[in-house]
């Protein structure tokens, strides 16, 4: 009989253990949700306020964290949109830095505004 209580409150105390754990793990990690998750639409190009211009207007980086997808239009002389690119592709944060395999994004996030420097030469700002 006294092994079986010491049992009974041995397995308790084993299981509120670990319901103490698994509600912290679950806690933090709803948490620490990461700030790029959700879809960014191109508000500036450049420094140039694209957001009510047709075919830019329709641009968007999408992410859920461990998939990114990005839908860059560009507006031709002619008034016609061409796709740049339209592709999801893995994404992996370490260290506070996002990357595309081997290749780091250099992507600023402050709230709802997502600035991303593409090269030198092209800077584009999306917000939420």
């Amino acid at each position: 009989m006294k092994k079986s209580i010491l049992f009974k409150t041995k397995l308790l105390t084993s299981l509120l253990i670990l319901a103490t754990i698994f509600s912290c793990v679950k806690k933090s990690v709803s948490d620490e949700t990461d700030p790029i998750v959700g879809k960014w639409f191109l508000t500036t190009v450049n420094g140039a306020d694209v957001s009510s211009v047709e075919c830019y207007s329709d641009s968007y980086i999408d992410s859920s964290a461990s998939n990114i997808t990005f839908f860059i239009q560009d507006r031709e002389e002619n008034g016609d949109c061409t796709t740049l690119v339209n592709n999801t592709q893995i994404l992996t944060i370490q260290d506070g830095f996002y990357y595309l395999g081997e290749e780091a994004l250099e992507i600023y996030i402050s709230g709802s505004t997502l600035t991303w420097v593409v090269d030198a030469d092209a800077t584009l700002i999306f917000k939420k």
